[in-house]
């Protein structure tokens, strides 16, 4: 019975380091450890070659399983990301801070499960609510108001873009500041024509500077 039991840890190790990448290396250590163990056992030619034959079927599965693992990661971050809109003033360029936690601030406002905040024409958002830290996990999303139609434009972090639709306006993602109890207290946001292509022009001072709450 104990080759039996090789056999099940050989196959689900193959599995796990498919679909997570850092467990490869140790994966095919494993692997090969209990093919030796396979061979040392008087097992059968039908399970030898079923161990053997396991990882060719396995690499021909190995993009769905990818995928599948890459799937339930987004709905994960998705379900438990907190959810806002940004939505700009029609003529506004250049730099939008955002400081949240502020009694004089903007109030909470919810619609589909997405926060709404509205920069102001200076870029300057005091915001009476929280904007949480989940190390990077974030799901927000950018707008601009154009002739009265709320139009979603094209998001950008500093290393990539994460959508790459045609817009005249592009927003980046700049940085952000967490106070003592770990919560974004300030973040700073980019947007620009995409035809003047000044994507980089932006401050980062201004998340250092101390702004009164009006």
């Amino acid at each position: 019975m104990k080759h039996y039991y090789i056999i099940i840890i050989a196959v689900l190790n193959l599995i796990c380091s498919l679909i997570i990448p850092n467990f490869l290396i140790f994966g095919i250590f494993i692997y090969i450890l209990c093919v030796i163990l396979i061979c040392v056992f008087e097992s059968s030619l039908t399970h030898k070659i079923f161990v053997f034959v396991t990882p060719l079927l396995l690499l021909l599965l190995s993009k769905p399983l990818q995928r599948l693992n890459y799937n339930i990661k987004e709905k994960y971050r998705i379900s438990n990301s907190q959810k806002i809109d940004f939505i700009f003033p029609e003529n506004f360029i250049g730099d939008a801070l955002i400081i949240s936690k502020n009694i004089c601030g903007q109030k909470e406002e919810i619609k589909n499960n997405y926060y709404k905040l509205y920069i102001p024409e200076d870029g300057i958002l005091f915001y009476q609510g929280e904007i949480k830290n989940y190390g990077g996990n974030y799901l927000f999303r950018y707008f601009k108001i154009i002739k009265n139609d709320t139009i979603q434009i094209p998001d950008k972090f500093i290393n990539g873009w994460r959508n790459n639709k045609t817009s005249e306006y592009k927003v980046i993602y700049v940085d952000a500041i967490s106070n003592t109890q770990n919560n974004l207290s300030k973040i700073l946001l980019h947007i620009y024509k995409t035809e003047n292509d000044n994507g980089g022009n932006y401050d980062k001072e201004l998340l250092q500077k101390d702004f009164k709450c009006k």
